[in-house]
């Protein structure tokens, strides 16, 4: 997977608002790394999908916490628990939400 082919094809794709494309592309890329056990990739496409997830219209919040936690699940890092805190903070500007898991978040980058 050349990850940054896949990333300018789908920031072309929101540009143009073609979510759905983006999302299908994403999706595809997202089969593609977890049938090769490639984390890396996964990793990234997750990020992407979840944010994509806030830029459609309507923004599909749920889905992209989701995406979100799957990522923490496949790659455990402080920085993926940020990214978590930050989408209700983005999507649905929940601040004391995103206050639990930024603290979640700092406790992980702590102890790495």
């Amino acid at each position: 997977m050349d990850i940054r082919r896949l990333h300018e094809a789908v920031q072309v794709l929101i540009q143009r608002k073609q979510f759905a494309q983006a999302d299908a592309l994403l999706s595809e890329a997202r089969r593609e790394a977890v049938e090769k056990a490639d984390l890396d990739a996964l990793d990234f496409v997750l990020s992407e999908l979840a944010g994509l997830c806030g830029l459609m219209e309507p923004p599909d919040t749920s889905r992209a916490e989701a995406l979100c936690l799957e990522r923490e699940a496949t790659r455990n890092t402080g920085y993926n628990k940020w990214q978590t805190a930050m989408t209700p903070y983005w999507t649905v500007h929940d601040g004391p939400r995103t206050v639990i898991k930024s603290r979640e978040a700092i406790q992980k980058a702590t102890e790495e």
